[in-house]
């Protein structure tokens, strides 16, 4: 077996976990720079402000699953990473330049957001199948954790760097900042070393072989990644987030091999690290034979859905983010209007939620290395309710009930990331290299788009059947979402033996 090194002592993970950081520090501040320079500078109406919202979202549901396709068409991921990265960055930079001439009107912003919008998309698409080239599957569950550390971060303390910058320069000119980050994560991507070969399936994996000291391991993270056959029994699908992180899955059948997941890569086994891969002209020669897009879409599709475990996967997080975005549709309204709490208390809330993210990036490769990946997620997802419970029966005083909310919050965010983690390491696991595109756009469509049906959804009850009654509702759904988790062939994982492994 080839030793590895650690993930932090490892130079293109290192590359990888801080691009993501830099970039999601710099959407922190766009997250509320944007809002403000259209509302506070650009009078912009609330038909406007809702558009400029939907921008953001809107090519996913247009083009996520097209991307997935293309993606799996790819020889090489990385420059595709490196030219959304710039691309988001020469968009996002137009705003304080417009904004200094005089130009900068709101259709403008909503333009900026689409095309941002849409490198993210391509972004997602082919960075979850670039990552078998970077880390480990060894490594795959803490490689996760790490960044789901960068979400749970940034979103504590991006906020914060956000309000000083727009304080301090305005907000079309703190946007810069989100420019820049934009850049610096360009730059690190492009710093990677390990290359990029296509497999004869589609996919690229990383052909250098590690070597088996640790000086050469540091600067090559992982070696190879998924062979045609033989690393996993089970040949099937997986899932992989984005970064914010992405996610990625693929079908079952009798196609087996390793296959990446939202963070990390397949890996090296045994002693002779070399794998099977195809020649140049072999593999433009697979590529070419491809069939149109839509079918390989479509392919994606039934690949998740005739997988026992991904189609599990994607339900429970289908319903899940569904409740989430009709209960924080309602919660400022909820909190201020029915529990009579401070609008800053909805704040409170939402930092516990962070800390408990944070608290959950940093336990998963310990949990699930003593659990089993399969274990934790089951155990995850049964704390969900939680939150949505305690909300939903708050009685009496803020005095009382803030302390009590804030625990609920941060039990949910830490299920949340482990629940995240484990989503996508079980994903990869399951996932044939060759679909890692198409899965991972068909999870990301569904569990992105689902949110803005959930947001409509939580105001249209809240509206006619009131607030209590929603929230209710919305914690029924998560009530089935644990009921389908644990129906799943994951609840196996409870009877069948399990060796422990070093986190």
């Amino acid at each position: 077996m080839v030793e590895l090194l650690p993930l932090r002592r490892q130079r293109d993970y290192r590359l990888l976990w801080s691009a993501r950081a830099v970039s999601e520090t710099g959407t922190e501040v766009s997250r509320l720079a944007v809002p403000l320079t259209a509302a506070a500078l650009l009078n912009a109406t609330p038909v406007q402000m809702g558009l400029l919202t939907a921008a953001t979202s809107l090519p996913y549901l247009l083009i996520g699953l097209p991307a997935g396709a293309y993606a799996d068409r790819l020889r090489r991921h990385r420059p595709l990473l490196v030219l959304c990265e710039v691309v988001s960055g020469a968009a996002v930079l137009t705003v304080p330049l417009g904004w200094l001439a005089g130009l900068l009107t709101v259709p403008w912003l909503i333009t900026v957001a689409l095309v941002v919008g849409t490198c993210s998309v391509f972004y997602r698409a082919v960075w979850f199948p670039h990552l078998p080239s970077v880390v480990a599957r060894e490594q795959r569950t803490a490689a996760i954790a790490g960044f789901q550390m960068v979400y749970s971060t940034a979103g504590i303390c991006g906020p914060g760097l956000a309000g000083l910058l727009v304080q301090a320069i305005t907000a079309p000119l703190a946007l810069v900042a989100d420019a820049a980050s934009f850049a610096v994560s360009a730059l690190l991507l492009h710093s990677l070393r390990p290359p990029e070969t296509a497999t004869t399936s589609g996919s690229t994996s990383l052909t250098t072989p590690e070597s088996t000291s640790s000086t050469a391991a540091s600067d090559s993270t992982a070696t190879s990644a998924s062979t045609a056959s033989g690393a996993m029994s089970t040949a099937t699908a997986s899932h992989s987030r984005d970064s914010a992180g992405t996610r990625s899955s693929a079908a079952s059948g009798t196609t087996s091999g390793a296959t990446a997941t939202k963070f990390m890569r397949d890996t090296t086994r045994g002693t002779d690290t070399s794998i099977e891969i195809e020649t140049d002209a072999a593999a433009e020669a697979t590529i070419g034979t491809r069939t149109s897009l839509l079918r390989d879409t479509r392919e994606g599709m039934l690949t998740v859905m005739r997988h026992g475990t991904l189609r599990t996967l994607i339900g429970a997080g289908v319903l899940i983010n569904f409740a989430s975005a009709a209960q924080m549709a309602l919660l400022v309204l909820f909190t201020v209007r029915t529990l009579g709490m401070q609008p800053g208390a909805v704040g409170l809330l939402v930092a516990a939620s962070g800390v408990g993210g944070l608290l959950g990036a940093v336990t998963a490769p310990r949990l699930t290395g003593r659990l089993t990946e399969d274990r934790t997620i089951l155990i995850a997802v049964a704390l969900f309710p939680l939150e949505f419970v305690a909300i939903a029966s708050a009685h009496g005083s803020a005095g009382v009930l803030v302390p009590l909310l804030m625990g609920a919050f941060a039990v949910s965010g830490m299920a949340a990331v482990l629940f995240s983690v484990c989503y996508g390491t079980i994903q990869l696991r399951e996932s044939p290299p060759d679909m890692l595109g198409r899965v991972n756009a068909t999870m990301t469509v569904s569990t992105l788009g689902v949110m803005t049906l959930g947001g409509v959804a939580g105001g249209v009850l809240g509206e006619f059947l009131g607030l209590r009654p929603t929230m209710w509702a919305c914690a029924f759904v998560v009530l089935l979402a644990v009921s389908l988790v644990w129906s799943s062939p994951l609840r196996h994982a409870l009877s069948a033996p399990h060796r422990p492994t070093p986190a």
